[in-house]
């Protein structure tokens, strides 16, 4: 058992968000309500959205994997499509949504710990 543990994150206030680490500080879960791309006819054909937040992490031996999981709603009607970038620290994961997608999404990325004391998260979309 790994004696990893989540400390008081720092963010981005830009959106709304709200974050809980555990009482054990194992694990955390945050939430969002204003991370949303729109396209408005007539406008620019891309649209992109930017956040990140980082979390200190200590007691996380090198190697040691943690599982990160994002949910959301994709949207995209013929003729859009979307993309969206997961980073934790070094590695990252690409999602892509084809046009017509209209769904729910669950997408796991194993974060494998490195030598870094945080654990940065950024997402594009």
């Amino acid at each position: 058992m790994s004696d990893a543990a989540f400390g008081a994150p720092t963010f981005n206030p830009d959106v709304g968000f709200n974050i809980n680490v555990s009482a054990d500080k194992k694990t955390f879960t945050a939430g969002f309500s204003g991370l949303v791309v729109s396209l408005v006819p007539g406008s620019a054909p891309i649209a992109t959205c930017v956040f990140s937040f980082a979390l200190p992490l200590s007691g996380a031996d090198p190697g040691l994997e943690i599982p990160f999981f994002v949910s959301g709603y994709i949207f995209s009607p013929e003729g859009a499509n979307g993309h969206l970038l997961f980073s934790v620290n070094d590695q990252s994961m690409v999602v892509d949504f084809p046009k017509n997608s209209d769904n729910d999404y669950v997408q796991q990325l194993n974060y494998k710990v490195g030598s870094a004391s945080s654990f940065g998260l950024a997402f594009f979309s």
